[in-house]
């Protein structure tokens, strides 16, 4: 998967073998008509390269914009947010083409050392910046009438931590008051984010407290969400309280968990 598709009419050749060069010297991979193989189906590998960039660049002519291909081209990047456009002779685009600002290169002697080039490969970088998936993570700490909690609160700003390296974004919510109260307000405030259900603590499953109180508000608190969007991670009820599980274990535990969020993000 190249970072930039160009599109562009053969009769601007020169024009996509300079764009190209310098968008590759900038650090950018390029994919244009150039890069097919003997015995490909072309159709079939356009329309597969032209999804996967994270960037159409669009070279407007005369002639590209009277050729269906490139407009067609264009069009799907225009739908998914990904096209930028160069202009190289000074023609009328229409809608929605029109709507997108459009770089004009005619007049450029230079394209290594022109404001615009450098205008054109910082508007690349921006849309190439890895996105950040936005996720939050209630988490229900049970253990001795839920003393130590700030134990549990630190082991997930841990995972916190974790997942941030990975280009997640974790919002922490402490969630075993929610579980028992079920306090309207509060839950509003939760949006339709990935959501990830973590219990932690020691308390014994089969307890009346855990079947008659933490069970059934959990149940209900897990109905407030998509389930499309909603994922359940229960470490076997951890056999000691997160403060005196040894380093080891706890860096373990902090990978596993961070494992599972990132794998079950792919899903949503």
């Amino acid at each position: 998967m190249a970072n930039v598709f160009i599109s562009y009419k053969r009769e601007d050749r020169e024009w996509a073998v300079q764009l190209s060069a310098l968008l590759e010297q900038a650090g950018f991979s390029t994919w244009w008509d150039t890069s097919l193989l003997a015995g490909e189906h072309f159709v079939e590998r356009i329309q597969k390269e032209l999804a996967d960039a994270e960037v159409v660049l669009v070279i407007w002519s005369r002639s590209s914009a009277a050729s269906k291909w490139v407009r067609a081209e264009a069009l799907e990047a225009f739908n998914q947010s990904k096209l930028i456009s160069v202009r190289i002779d000074q023609v009328f685009l229409g809608v929605p083409f029109n709507a997108v600002h459009t770089m004009d290169i005619s007049g450029i002697n230079s394209l290594s050392t022109s404001k615009q080039t450098g205008d054109l490969i910082a508007s690349i970088q921006e849309l190439c910046k890895p996105k950040r998936e936005q996720v939050q993570l209630l988490f229900f700490w049970f253990n001795d009438g839920f003393a130590n909690a700030e134990a549990g609160l630190g082991f997930c700003y841990n995972i916190q931590q974790f997942c941030e390296g990975r280009g997640i974004d974790l919002e922490i919510v402490p969630a075993t008051e929610l579980a028992i109260n079920l306090p309207e307000d509060k839950l509003k405030t939760l949006d339709g984010k990935p959501t990830f259900f973590l219990e932690l603590g020691s308390v014994d499953e089969y307890s009346g407290f855990y079947q008659d109180v933490v069970e059934p508000g959990m149940n209900k608190l897990c109905q407030r969400f998509d389930p499309k969007k909603t994922f359940y991670i229960r470490k076997e009820y951890l056999e000691q309280n997160i403060h005196t599980i040894s380093p080891e274990r706890k860096i373990d535990l902090i990978f596993e968990i961070t494992e599972i969020i990132e794998s079950k993000i792919k899903l949503t």
